[in-house]
């Protein structure tokens, strides 16, 4: 019996290992994808945070085995349009003048260049990922300052997140700089990026954009304090009878005694 189910386990082993292949290929090639989308999107400079946005939400929806339509993406993009376009055209604004606040200082190579360099690069590297943090957490239907605040929190409470997200904007410019051909691939790397720090924290109890988790940990939370009460409630019942019952006989055992 043993002899046939081992062979049976290992078959079962290797169907899974290739399933989870083929799902991590399928879920790169939805990035490729939707990177360059994304890179054809943002030509219209506002619409670049908010195609970042339904872009990695499609992405977590891919990675957890539901894929998004046309229809529910594009109903999503109008959506995001309306909500971020504000966000999206301020932070396209500071990495523009960061830039070109840059350029001006190499080619003029006025007194302190090399610092104003450096913060300009600095600036326009926070920005973009906070950026990618908003699109990493955001929920269907938040919009203006409190998506922002709301990022900058988790930005200094997810620090290794943050690393992450810095890394891939630094390894995506620098990409770019190597080879410009390779602007067509950056996207899909700040997307996955992004992805990353959102499933990262859904894992660990953060906030990753999802609604469905809170109510779920508070029906288990109250379940828990429940029978926990209920626990408590038990043992002390249990007690209360036991201390009567040793009461009644000795009580009982005293009368005996008596003559």
């Amino acid at each position: 019996m043993s002899a046939v189910s081992r062979p049976e386990r290992a078959r079962r082993r290797a169907r899974e290992r290739r399933d989870r292949g083929r799902d991590r290929f399928a879920l790169f090639a939805e990035a490729g994808l939707s990177g360059i989308l994304v890179l054809v999107v943002s030509l219209g400079v506002v619409t670049a945070l908010p195609a970042v946005v339904v872009a990695v939400a499609h992405l977590d929806a891919v990675a957890r085995g539901r894929g998004t339509g046309w229809v529910p993406a594009l109903a999503a993009f109008r959506e995001a349009v309306r909500a971020l376009w504000g966000i999206g055209l301020v932070g396209a604004g500071i990495i523009a003048v960061c830039l070109l606040e840059a350029r001006i200082a190499v080619v003029l190579s006025v007194p302190g260049s090399g610092i104003v360099v450096l913060g300009c690069v600095v600036l326009a590297l926070g920005v973009t990922v906070l950026g990618l943090r908003i699109a990493a957490i955001r929920r269907p239907g938040e919009r203006g300052a409190a998506i922002v605040r709301r990022a900058l929190r988790r930005s200094r409470t997810d620090a290794s997140g943050t690393v992450l997200l810095a890394f891939a904007v630094v390894f995506g410019a620098v990409l770019v700089w190597m080879l410009p051909a390779m602007v067509v691939l950056v996207p899909a790397v700040l997307l996955v990026a992004a992805l990353a720090v959102r499933l990262r924290a859904v894992r660990t109890g953060g906030d990753g954009g999802r609604t469905d988790r809170g109510p779920a940990i508070s029906r288990g939370s109250a379940t828990t304090r429940r029978s926990a009460t209920t626990r408590r409630s038990a043992t002390t019942r249990g007690s209360a009878t036991t201390q009567r019952s040793a009461t009644t006989r000795g009580s009982a055992t005293t009368h005996q005694g008596e003559p």
